[in-house]
């Protein structure tokens, strides 16, 4: 699987930017990618973090 181009801290400081109210596109120019990586890096941290509370639920 291909290496991501940004780490998990930088991706956060994007995600957080945008709950701060920018809007992506102001977002993916600021840090120079493109709309489409703003949302895979959305999609991928939430599936991190989802994956991360069903490990902590006692069945």
């Amino acid at each position: 699987m291909k290496k991501s181009r940004f780490t998990e801290p930088q991706m956060l400081k994007v995600l957080q930017s945008q709950q701060e109210g920018k809007k992506v596109a102001e977002i993916s120019r600021e840090f120079g990618f493109s709309e489409q990586t703003f949302y895979n890096c959305q999609s991928k941290i939430a599936l991190e973090a989802a994956g991360n509370i069903h490990s902590h639920v006692e069945y």
